[in-house]
């Protein structure tokens, strides 16, 4: 809907004030995110420390709002680029102040995310009611971008205020510095991801147009999409994770992260190939016929879900917590430089596509370089007999939708491509008998609810 409204132009630039508000984000979180997960995760049980471990993470995150406000500040006074777009800046910067009340990383912590869900889930759909009501013509961009930050962190109040539930905030004796080491290596990683997450789109927007910037934009929002999808799992089970690996050893962490590696081959194979294999279908349901310049841009930046689905196992569910930050940093500083590289000699030539291309190029160097770091570990985390019988169910569906041709409305033609191709997937993973389908279709068959689960 947005992009038959805002067309290319409007949506770009929307994207592009919001990958650099993404950028003072990172300054504002610091580490935070990751490290308040897992900190928070290992003294969950004991409230006095859990609300001591709040409250400094609190104080460094808000020093570090009122450092970044400030910066914003002389940004928009001194780059002409971003003066021009001071209206939408200003509306983007609440999501500086609403993200450091929402404390997302503590709920995660402590598991709560049935409440995470909801708060969310309420914000997208004031989001969505604001968008349709008001979003009418080409000039409401503002108003598009006020319905992102509502949909984003709207409602990131109720959390802070639903925290004292959990924690004390009376609590004294606080020690600060304990956490700043752990932080600013996280912090670091956080910043060479955001390189290669947000600024092709900064720098699409200085060495292109605003209409190549909204090209992009359409193809990494597919994109983002389908990662969230994959990577939402490790998210869930890094305080699990690191739970695990303090009670119940290495073995059954490592187990751990095998299901976790063979559920992100299962999901991000298919999706991507499927979008590549679909992508102009897509992108004339999802943008229109002005949007179609995207259909390259969006199969060149599928490989990069398959190559964040293996890195976000590894780097955030198997070396954090193990303690080797560090090793994620690195990946993240490889990935920067290929992405920083590839954007400068890419982007002048060929616009959105070349931003894509170094996307994909730039996740592939991190997994590759994630992949070195663990070499010893490759018998203990892959279970390759399951990944070539997912490989082989992926070829057979890709070659029956290849040859698909059923000649009707877009909508309609993905739609029984999709039914075709994952219905083909499926039925491939059961007669090779892929373990985690199989594991998971017992467990539901044979998975009878109590009286509680039932309430």
């Amino acid at each position: 809907y947005v992009s038959r409204v805002l067309q290319p132009e409007g949506t770009g630039r929307v994207s592009f004030v919001q990958s650099v508000i993404n950028i003072f984000l990172l300054l504002t979180m610091l580490g935070i995110p990751l490290y308040g997960i897992k900190a928070c995760a290992k003294v969950r049980d004991n409230r006095e420390e859990l609300s001591r471990t709040v409250k400094e993470l609190l104080i460094i995150n808000t020093i570090s709002l009122i450092v970044t406000l400030i910066l914003l500040t002389i940004s928009l006074l001194i780059i002409p680029k971003f003066k021009v777009e001071s209206e939408l800046f200003i509306v983007f910067s609440f999501i500086l102040i609403l993200n450091l009340i929402g404390v997302e990383w503590f709920y995660q912590a402590i598991e709560q995310y049935d409440y995470i869900t909801l708060i969310h889930l309420i914000s997208k759909i004031i989001s969505l009611i604001i968008l349709f009501l008001f979003v009418k013509t080409k000039v409401d961009v503002y108003i598009y971008a006020i319905t992102i930050v509502i949909s984003y962190s709207g409602l990131n109040f109720l959390c802070f205020i639903r925290m004292k539930k959990f924690i004390d905030f009376s609590v004294n004796e606080l020690n600060i510095k304990r956490h700043i080491k752990y932080i600013l290596t996280l912090f670091a990683f956080s910043t060479f991801t955001t390189i290669y997450t947000s600024m092709d789109t900064v720098m699409l927007g200085f060495l292109s147009s605003e209409t190549e910037v909204g090209y992009y934009n359409l193809a990494v929002k597919i994109k983002n999409l389908l990662v969230s999808l994959i990577t939402v799992v490790g998210s869930v089970l890094l305080p699990k994770a690191t739970v695990i690996l303090q009670n119940k050893g290495k073995k059954q962490f490592n187990y751990i992260v095998e299901k976790t590696l063979n559920f992100s081959y299962l999901v991000a194979l298919p999706l991507s190939l499927f979008f590549i294999l679909n992508s102009e279908t897509s992108i004339k349901i999802l943008g229109g016929v002005s949007f179609l310049p995207t259909v390259q841009t969006l199969q060149v930046i599928m490989p990069a879900i398959i190559f964040i689905a293996i890195t976000n196992v590894i780097g955030i569910q198997y070396l954090i917590p193990l303690n080797k930050e560090v090793l994620v940093l690195y990946s993240t500083i490889g990935g920067a430089i290929a992405n920083l590289l590839m954007n400068i000699i890419l982007i002048p030539k060929f616009g959105s596509k070349g931003a894509a291309i170094a996307t994909s190029i730039s996740e592939f160097v991190v997994m590759i370089l994630q992949l070195y770091f663990i070499r010893k570990e490759y018998l203990n985390i892959f279970n390759f007999k399951e990944i070539g019988k997912i490989t082989t169910s992926l070829i057979i569906s890709s070659i029956t939708c290849y040859f698909l041709n059923f000649g009707v409305k877009a909508i309609i033609i993905l739609i029984l491509n999709a039914i075709v191709f994952f219905s083909v997937y499926f039925i491939s993973l059961l007669v090779l008998q892929e373990s985690l389908l199989i594991e998971f279709l017992k467990r539901l068959i044979s998975h009878k609810p109590n009286a509680n689960e039932i309430g």
